[in-house]
């Protein structure tokens, strides 16, 4: 009778499923801990795994967690103390690979020692993990929780930890404000009389920049350009917005190409640009393409904002652009634009209100613009 109850009492919790079992969380835990799952069972590599709703487990030493009701076959995750580059971001030595077949919504929690960052708020970016490197996509902005000696990340909504070959999926974590050291906003050229060129332009921010030279050539070959200033610009170094100029002089109409070149304080160079200008010396009306020259996000004004915002971006090279709000959740509120748009500079409007049409609260919101690989970063304030 004691062999009958038993056995009883093992199949309200372990069901047979072909070779492989379903073993049910017990309680929140640690997902190597016997206390964890019914009838103390800990899951094989092969085993699937029933997590109730509330139940939220972890798995300590690859500083990783998931919790959310869902059934996972085969989990495994493993991490690793490796950065990566890519694009303009460098992701904090810590990634992680992830894999199992998985029914049902969940949400992963990504750990990670305080000191590898500062930021409160982070990017999250995923791969498939191939033979070689595979492109990193974004996935969301999401907001840091501080416990000490250890931040977490919580990426709600998940649906696969497996890559679409059904492979290891890998996931990595960078801090958004990694834009170049200088965050250069427009760059213009100017005939104001005959001979005299003014090229401005206009910085966001610096930090750590030696300063600026101008080149130019007759054709947008860089290889042939040639630096027309004597000495350099010195940069700012400001947080806040700074317009520059420099004025070249022409002994002849011509249409010419310039580029700025910024210059770091560990000796690396940036080139932006070209921007193309026509200087006519004999007619008093003169004709100057003023090309952007990032792609980039510029400014949201009013900022804070009480009911609606402007937000001015630029693009230097045709494509699709693509305009995102967030909470600092990570959670999208609106997308704002998503369309085709050729070189110049614009303007969209949000309204302040999320994709169902209602009045988002009082907050901080991040808007993403991304166009190819690029992708550009701002805050705006709702005030109520």
């Amino acid at each position: 009778m004691k062999h009958m109850i038993l056995i009883a009492f093992i199949l309200m919790i372990v069901f047979v499923e072909g070779y492989a079992i379903i073993i049910t969380t017990e309680q929140t835990g640690n997902w190597n801990s016997p206390a964890t799952w019914s009838g103390g069972i800990i899951p094989g590599k092969d085993d699937s795994v029933n997590i109730k709703q509330d139940h939220k487990l972890t798995v300590d030493d690859q500083d990783f967690a998931i919790m959310g009701a869902c059934t996972i076959t085969g989990f495994k995750v493993t991490m690793h103390n490796d950065a990566h580059k890519f694009g303009i971001y460098t992701s904090i030595a810590h990634t992680w690979q992830t894999t199992g077949t998985m029914v049902g919504i969940t949400d992963v929690v990504f750990s990670y020692p305080a000191a590898l960052s500062s930021s409160s708020i982070m990017n999250v970016f995923q791969r498939n993990h191939v033979t070689g490197e595979s492109q990193w996509k974004f996935v969301g902005i999401y907001n840091v929780e501080n416990r000490g000696k250890y931040k977490t990340i919580t990426v709600t909504g998940i649906t696969s930890l497996n890559s679409t070959s059904k492979e290891y999926l890998d996931w990595t974590l960078t801090e958004i404000d990694q834009d170049l050291p200088v965050d250069l906003t427009s760059f213009s050229a100017i005939q104001r009389e005959q001979r005299y060129v003014t090229l401005e332009w206009v910085t966001q921010s610096e930090k750590n920049i030696t300063g600026f030279n101008i080149f130019r050539s007759n054709s947008e070959d860089l290889s042939t350009a040639v630096q027309v200033n004597a000495s350099i610009v010195n940069a700012a170094n400001t947080s806040y917005e700074h317009t520059y100029s420099f004025i070249d002089v022409h002994e002849s109409s011509d249409f010419h190409y310039y580029w700025l070149q910024d210059s770091s304080r560990k000796g690396k160079v940036t080139f932006h640009g070209p921007i193309r200008a026509t200087v006519d010396n004999d007619q008093k009306n003169t004709h100057m393409k003023n090309i952007p020259a990032i792609t980039s996000l510029n400014s949201v004004f009013p900022n804070p904002f009480a009911s609606s915002v402007t937000i001015t971006f630029s693009v230097a090279n045709k494509g699709k652009v693509i305009i995102n709000v967030y909470n600092l959740k990570g959670q999208i509120m609106k997308n704002i634009l998503s369309e085709e748009k050729d070189i110049n500079s614009y303007s969209v409007v949000w309204d302040g209100r999320d994709v169902r049409g209602r009045t988002c609260s009082s907050g901080v919101y991040i808007v993403e613009m991304t166009s190819g690989n690029l992708k550009s970063v701002i805050k705006a304030t709702l005030t109520k």
